[in-house]
């Protein structure tokens, strides 16, 4: 109670004695200095597919991710990055784009019930009406390769497009991030061309069944995980972790004796994290030894975070908290500054605009993305996020540095038991997202009114038009069949996220 009311005091007071508009848009980042040399330099992405944000070491995590944290101290830390949808499919399809998901339309994976066909999936894909990076940059006169361990960023659903190598064959949950690695060098070595290069990698270490339990701690952890098992409301959600979770000897955790708790799922999270971390760290000595390293411009981040059970669920794809959408953020981006950590706020729909800047290569005009490097036309906005299904009611989130506004319609995710779709944060002090200020008893009219605002921009923000209605296909079967290995057992048109 006593947190409660220091939060409304604060955000009361700060509401009350501001002669400025209760709520504004953010301005764009001004906190990286650049030469504004553009240079065509090498460009490597790394994707570590469902990383939160406060995972890795760098950021205060209790995982050890020593080549993180040390590309980060010598180049830019972001600290306050957000994916725009909390699944991998619509997230990356915005990081490729610039866009938004409601404007590339990419939020769905549905079960067609068909009479004889028990496996039968739809889902839309990243077609042609869509301009990529990797296309960017190949027009650009870049030699393109991606290496992709998540099926959802296979080729079959587009996102092979500008590519001149893409390598999707070892999707899947199982998907070994050093051999995707070892691969990507590999075509490192056999380029024959002089020019740049555009290299996308994604891993998907800390993904559910996250990292191994080396067999030698089973017998310590089998009288050590039980302190918290009260906490799981069902009886089911730990069967689904004994049953999900695996030992480096590929036992479930069941077959091991270990039982269901949070620490034990969130100490197999912590090792996946720095599974990534190993992986990571040999990449980047690959990249140093074959002397692509000081003109190479590498950025590092995650599709979206990964719920542990703060609220009752895990997995992603559920809710638009920040332990779904904050991503790392980490930039090596040769002829920039920065005094670390570089708190403003940034989307991954600002990746491609900011790389576009910094290579002088010709972006699409619709672009909904904004530079974090100094450039011309840039404008104020505010963060957005966007959940789940392919409907009007489907779940958003708004946000500045201050203060974030959920809409989530679905009854599971009401706002604190308040029943209302709708629930504001005052994320500046309440950084767990704990304290509804729409809920509160004694809720002022000032929150109202900030509300209201938020309200209004959401509204004008997801009404914007999309590029056009993406192409459906129905997917392969054994695509399917990877998608449910990784959790992906959707019935009703939305996404369960990989709940482990």
């Amino acid at each position: 109670m006593a947190r409660l009311a220091l939060t409304f005091i604060a955000v009361f007071t700060i509401a009350c004695t501001s002669s400025e508009p209760l709520i504004l848009p953010e301005p764009p980042c001004n906190q990286v200095e650049w030469d504004g040399a553009k240079i065509r330099r090498n460009v490597v992405l790394v994707v570590n597919d469902t990383m939160r944000r406060d995972a890795p070491g760098v950021y205060g995590g209790s995982s050890a991710t020593p080549a993180l944290d040390q590309l980060a101290e010598d180049n830019l830390l972001f600290t306050n990055a957000y994916a725009n949808a909390n699944w991998t499919k619509p997230s990356m399809a915005s990081l490729v784009t610039g866009l938004r998901p409601n404007q590339h339309g990419l939020l769905t994976f549905q079960k067609i019930p068909k009479e004889g066909f028990l496996n039968r999936h739809e889902t839309e894909i990243l077609d042609d009406r869509f301009s990529t990076l990797a296309e960017t940059l190949l027009s650009a006169g870049y030699s393109t390769a991606g290496f992709v361990g998540n099926p959802w960023v296979g080729r079959a659903l587009g996102f092979g497009q500008g590519f001149e190598k893409y390598d999707d064959s070892l999707t899947g949950h199982q998907a070994p991030g050093g051999t995707l690695a070892d691969r990507a060098l590999e075509w490192l070595d056999s380029r024959t061309a002089d020019g740049p290069f555009f290299l996308y990698l994604h891993l998907m270490e800390s993904h559910s069944p996250y990292g191994g339990i080396d067999p030698s701690e089973v017998p310590r952890l089998r009288n050590s995980n039980h302190e918290d098992r009260t906490s799981l409301k069902r009886s089911l959600k730990m069967s689904v972790i004994e049953n999900s979770l695996r030992t480096t000897d590929g036992r479930t955790f069941r077959d091991a004796g270990l039982k269901g708790s949070i620490p034990l799922l969130k100490l197999a999270y912590r090792r996946g994290i720095e599974n990534f971390d190993a992986v990571l760290s040999g990449f980047l000595s690959g990249l140093i030894k074959r002397s692509a390293y000081s003109n190479t411009a590498i950025i590092v981040t995650s599709d979206h975070g990964e719920a542990l059970y703060e609220r009752g669920w895990a997995g992603h794809g559920k809710g638009l908290f920040d332990d779904e959408i904050s991503v790392p953020l980490v930039a090596k981006l040769p002829g920039t500054s920065a005094t670390n950590p570089i708190s403003c706020p940034v989307e991954l729909i600002d990746i491609m605009p900011t790389l576009c800047v910094y290579l002088g290569a010709e972006c699409p005009e619709n672009q909904s993305g904004v530079s974090f490097l100094p450039a011309p036309g840039r404008s104020s906005r505010f963060i957005v996020s966007e959940g789940l299904g392919g409907n009007t009611n489907r779940s958003r989130s708004i946000r500045n540095s201050r203060f974030k506004l959920i809409y989530d319609p679905s009854k599971k995710r009401e706002m604190n038991g308040s029943g209302d779709p709708y629930g504001m944060f005052e994320v500046q002090s309440d950084t767990d997202e704990t304290h509804n200020l729409l809920a509160l008893p004694d809720s002022s009219a000032k929150f109202d009114e900030i509300a209201s605002t938020l309200k209004k921009a959401l509204e004008d923000t997801i009404q914007v038009p999309r590029s056009s209605d993406p192409t459906k296909i129905l997917l392969d079967p054994a695509v399917v069949d990877q998608l449910e290995a990784l959790g992906y057992t959707d019935t009703n048109g939305t996404h369960p996220g990989g709940e482990p």
